[in-house]
């Protein structure tokens, strides 16, 4: 079973993307989780945007959705 953290992680400037950053930083202290940036598919990052994809069918997959 695969964890990910779904949100948008770009420069530190906002009250969402703190709480994204600091959420993520304690949950990986504790388990293996990657996160799925939505700021890199906002900049047409298609590899991350496949990475998304690829977590969201396969139904062994956990995830955190940390958007607002």
């Amino acid at each position: 079973m695969n964890r990910y953290y779904l949100g948008t992680f770009p420069p530190v400037y906002g009250g969402v993307t703190i709480k994204n950053l600091n959420l993520f930083k304690a949950l990986s202290e504790q388990i293996d989780i990657s996160k799925v940036d939505f700021s890199e598919i906002k900049r047409k990052n298609i590899l991350e945007l496949l990475k998304l994809i690829r977590v969201l069918i396969n139904k062994n997959n956990v995830f955190v959705i940390g958007v607002t």
